[in-house]
Parts: C-alpha cells; sequence; structure tokens
C-alpha cells in the first residue's frame, strides 16, 4: 500500500489538534504488520495516519494493540470521549462504516458477531 505523505500527521501536530477538541474521527486499522493510528480532523476530512518525525512516508505501527490503547490514553486524553468514538478496524473487515467497531473508554471490544471480547 502507498502512503501520502501529504496525509501524514506526527505525534506533535496530533497532540495539538486532540487538546483543542479538533479530531472528529480516531480510527485503530490492523495492518498485517501491525496497527496504525488514522485520524480525521476538523481541518481536514481526509484520513490522515500517524507517522514518526523521521519518516512521513510509512505509518507509525504498533505491534502490540495493549500497548497502542495505553499510548493513547496518555497522548491523547480528550480521544473517545464523549460522543466521538475510536474506531477499531480489523483486518479481516471490510472498509467500510458499517463494518467499524465503536470503542469507547471500556477493555471489553465487540467481535465481529457481537459478543464480548477482552482486549
Amino acid at each position: 500500500m502507498a502512503w501520502n505523505p501529504e496525509q501524514s500527521i506526527t505525534e506533535q501536530e496530533l497532540q495539538l489538534v486532540a487538546k483543542t477538541g479538533g479530531v472528529d474521527e480516531f480510527t485503530l486499522r490492523q495492518l498485517e504488520d501491525g496497527w496504525i493510528i488514522e485520524v480525521k480532523t476538523a481541518r481536514s476530512q481526509e484520513n490522515m495516519f500517524l507517522v514518526t518525525r523521521r519518516d512521513r512516508t510509512r505509518p507509525r505501527t504498533f505491534k502490540n494493540l495493549t500497548r497502542m490503547v495505553d499510548h493513547i490514553r496518555g497522548k491523547y486524553p480528550k480521544v473517545g470521549v464523549g460522543k466521538k468514538p475510536i474506531l477499531l478496524w480489523f483486518l479481516d473487515q471490510d472498509v467500510t462504516p458499517k463494518a467499524t467497531a465503536k470503542v469507547a473508554d471500556t477493555p471489553a471490544v465487540r467481535s465481529k458477531r457481537g459478543g464480548p471480547r477482552k482486549g
């Protein structure tokens, strides 16, 4: 998959946007080699992917979903609170809004069959 550096956002940029409440959608997407963070902001309605300052050409990848969630809670405490949920996309799901599971500030995540799954 080709990643467009113009659709990237660094940790520092995302922290500023999140502090002002400018994150409209926060998505955790599973890829074959790990998990990435995608966001839609109030200024850009395109999906942007989180990158490191050294390499804006590919997304920052997390190998462990639990560590990724801990990272998000530490860096972006306002994200996922209120009416703007965090979306979770599994590798084997269609990339459509109907196939996304909404993740609240809870440890349980819904599986594709609808039952709770520990996360």
